[in-house]
């Protein structure tokens, strides 16, 4: 509908400026379909692989969900030797990829926690070394750019566990205290993220933290945990690693917006010519 909006203008010279009730909802839809892209990205690819006990039953079932707040997956690779290789790892969904995983430590250990829940059964076992870094290093990963999510948890009583974690080039420390462990109870929110701060080994001010987040790219992640030189525990754990594809945005939200500035621009444009009238 097209309505009349009067202007000022000499005495019996009164001049109709033409306004289309359609002006102004550009923006008003501008901003809907922003909201729209971030509540609707691209759906994210994880590939999780759980180090767990070759001698205690601590595997998840395909089917249940476990992982930090924001990485939470089904379809987990599970492994249950200190060390070896294993190729074509499924993700979340179930299906094969490329990618290939490596890693090596020399023994495990095994954490009972009560209750016991998905969560739980991923942080319960682990291999560790005692004798240098636990390592693994995955492969063929066909993501463009991608974070990678390292979980450690020392078996380490009243010893304090400081743990020195490497994901390519990004080093942080995350601290296990002497009698505590992770989680409290097995839930989903007693994971602690290393903050992204703590580059550097303090002793007992170390973060607490039981899992690190880092941003990558390429086809090839090398991981490293280690005990930093405060530490007093003995032995190095590493629980579980997750690769999860960082999606590009949606091509058909991207193209609507184009249109949109498109429109936005002519519509402007049209307004500017009507005032100078």
């Amino acid at each position: 509908m097209i309505v009349g909006v009067l202007v000022n203008a000499p005495v019996g010279h009164h001049r109709w400026k033409r306004r289309s009730r359609a002006e102004g909802v550009g923006p008003v839809l501008a901003g809907v379909l922003v909201l729209f892209a971030l509540a609707s990205p691209a759906l994210a690819t994880q590939i999780g692989a759980n180090f767990s006990n070759n001698t205690i039953s601590r595997s998840l079932g395909a089917a249940e969900i476990a992982g930090a707040t924001g990485f939470r997956q089904a379809n987990w690779n599970q492994f249950f030797i200190a060390g070896g290789s294993a190729s074509d790892l499924v993700d979340d969904q179930g299906n094969a990829t490329t990618a290939d995983l490596t890693w090596s430590g020399n023994g495990h250990n095994d954490i009972i926690f009560s209750p016991s829940t998905p969560d739980s059964t991923l942080m319960s076992a682990h291999i560790r070394s005692t004798t240098g870094a636990v390592t693994a290093s995955v492969s063929q990963i066909s993501f463009a750019t991608y974070s990678v999510v390292v979980y450690f948890d020392a078996f380490n009583g009243a010893n304090e566990a400081i743990h020195e974690v490497a994901v390519g080039g990004t080093t942080l420390f995350g601290r296990d205290a002497a009698n505590a462990t992770f989680p409290n109870g097995g839930g989903e929110g007693d994971f602690a993220l290393i903050p992204t701060s703590s580059t550097v080994d303090l002793g007992l001010s170390t973060p607490t933290g039981n899992y690190m987040v880092a941003g990558l790219s390429g086809d090839t992640v090398n991981v490293s945990v280690d005990l930093a030189p405060s530490s007093t525990a003995d032995r190095i754990s590493l629980t579980a690693i997750q690769v999860v594809e960082i999606p590009e945005p949606a091509p058909l939200v991207l193209a609507v917006l184009g249109l949109l500035g498109v429109g936005l621009s002519s519509s402007f444009s049209r307004r500017l010519r009507l005032r100078r009238r």
